[in-house]
């Protein structure tokens, strides 16, 4: 894969920015094919959503899905023991 983004934001897109007369909304476009392998994560209310787009001619989804089963665990591993290096991750391991 060339083209892979994984993001992570820390306010959730819904939110507007006034800045003086304009206003500044955070968006998230309903397209795929920007890149081959694009992952969001922002935040929902007292938990997080996600969007997931990929390349489905250039990749398995079943590799989409193990990658983004893989996230999940270390993410949750992380928040249980956020001192753990995450390259000692379980998760991690093969």
């Amino acid at each position: 894969m060339d083209d892979v983004v994984f993001q992570t934001l820390a306010e959730p897109l819904e939110v507007a920015v006034d800045v003086g007369r304009a206003r500044f909304e955070g968006m998230v476009p309903d397209v795929v094919g920007r890149f081959d392998f694009e992952l969001g994560i922002m935040p929902r209310g007292r938990g997080f959503g996600a969007k997931l787009f990929y390349a489905g001619d250039r990749l398995d989804p079943a590799w989409a899905h193990v990658f983004v089963a893989t996230y999940v665990s270390v993410a949750a591993e992380v928040a249980a023991a956020p001192d753990t290096r995450i390259a000692r991750s379980p998760s991690l391991r093969t």
